[in-house]
């Protein structure tokens, strides 16, 4: 009797699993709901007072409304981010503000699970991808850093995503990716190592040639000529690109 429920409950648990299978995008929006659900749970308007967060904050604020700020921060992308969207919000209070960094940063880290599936299908199955987004997106830190609104949510999602693009056969879509690489290294320095990595990556994954290596030079170049103009903005800024 018991052995008949047992194999009940492993009937039912593989036909739900390959319905989720069957169909990824539903399954990533249900996910994805799921995951901001217990986000918005757990979010508190006053976490931003206890972290980085409220460093972000000023530049940001001070961003939308000179167009520059007097505070110097190496990690200046996410502020900058944020700074586009405060100048759409039209509002007096100043905690609105604090809970759109706040919300922004629970959105993009939700939107995770998207780019992690793809990049997790390339090297398991599909089932398998699902599992791994799933450990991911409830993983206590990552749900953590997501509540204070800083950096991290952002730089993970263009990891990922840049990921994603570089294993791809499409040079345009590799173009893309250095693109994405030298976005993430302004959220955070750290980024600065995927470039270079990411050539190694293009070499290696299209053959060591002349063709090759022209091209990767010239990815690289389209990297530099990305983190210049934010280099030169914290010189001016702050006297230096630290």
């Amino acid at each position: 009797m018991r052995n008949s429920k047992n194999l009940v409950k492993e009937i039912i648990v593989k036909d739900n699993l390959e319905i989720l299978v069957k169909y990824p995008i539903l399954s990533l929006f249900f996910i994805g709901i799921v995951a901001l659900l217990i986000r918005l749970t757990f979010f508190e308007n006053d976490l931003i007072y206890f972290s980085d967060n409220l460093t972000y904050f000023k530049y940001a604020i001070d961003q939308s409304i000179a167009g520059k700020s007097s505070v110097s921060l190496l990690n200046d992308g996410w502020p900058k981010f944020v700074s586009l969207f405060f100048r759409i919000l039209n509002s007096n209070n100043f905690l609105d503000y604090m809970n759109l960094q706040s919300y922004l940063a629970i959105s993009i880290s939700t939107l995770t699970i998207i780019p992690l599936y793809y990049f997790s299908k390339k090297f398991v199955g599909a089932s398998f991808a699902l599992i791994s987004t799933i450990f991911f997106i409830f993983e206590p830190r990552i749900i953590q850093n997501s509540l204070i609104g800083v950096t991290d949510p952002l730089f993970i999602l263009l990891v990922v995503t840049r990921l994603v693009l570089a294993i791809q056969k499409n040079k345009y879509l590799i173009i893309i990716s250095f693109v994405i690489a030298s976005l993430s290294s302004i959220v955070r320095a750290e980024g600065l190592f995927l470039i270079p990595a990411l050539g190694f990556m293009f070499l290696y994954q299209f053959k060591l040639s002349k063709k090759s290596i022209f091209q990767c030079i010239i990815f690289l170049l389209i990297s530099i000529i990305i983190l210049l103009p934010f280099s030169i903005e914290r010189i001016e800024n702050s006297g230096n690109d630290r």
